[in-house]
């Protein structure tokens, strides 16, 4: 951030930590329940603003529902869209999606993407057989 702040050239620059999409949609999914349980037992509402891909990434990987808006519902995604305009971006609102913490939970339990056990572990073991016999780094 400093970085940025100070006008450096990002790019040309390498950071031990940074914030993806993924990382982001973990943090996301952890909040949707935690919040999501709440808000439903007292009621109210919670609106989550997010862009189209990060949505569709949801929905891709985990099997949220693509469509579908029912006022009662507690959880709202505000999508939205980023498009070019200029030396900056337009935002530009797509549509809303709802859903409940029952429906997350869903998702996420029967997830299509979830691994076997035994493609699991075996992907594991590969993996950790490349770096157990890479040279390591000092």
């Amino acid at each position: 951030m400093r970085d940025f702040q100070n006008g450096y050239d990002l790019s040309a620059n390498s950071y031990g930590f940074s914030m993806n999409t993924y990382d982001s949609i973990k943090r996301a999914i952890t909040q949707l329940m935690n919040k999501g349980i709440v808000y439903e037992h007292w009621g109210t509402k919670c609106y989550w603003v997010i862009q189209e891909y990060i949505y569709a990434n949801l929905v891709n990987r985990y099997g949220f529902k693509n469509e579908g808006f029912t006022p009662e519902d507690s959880s709202i995604f505000a999508l939205y869209d980023l498009s070019p305009n200029g030396g900056g971006l337009s935002l530009t609102p797509t549509r809303y999606v709802s859903t409940r913490v029952e429906e997350v939970y869903r998702a996420m339990r029967y997830s299509r993407a979830m691994p076997q056990k035994d493609d699991f572990v075996r992907r594991l073991n590969a993996e950790l057989r490349l770096k157990l016999n890479a040279p390591s780094a000092i």
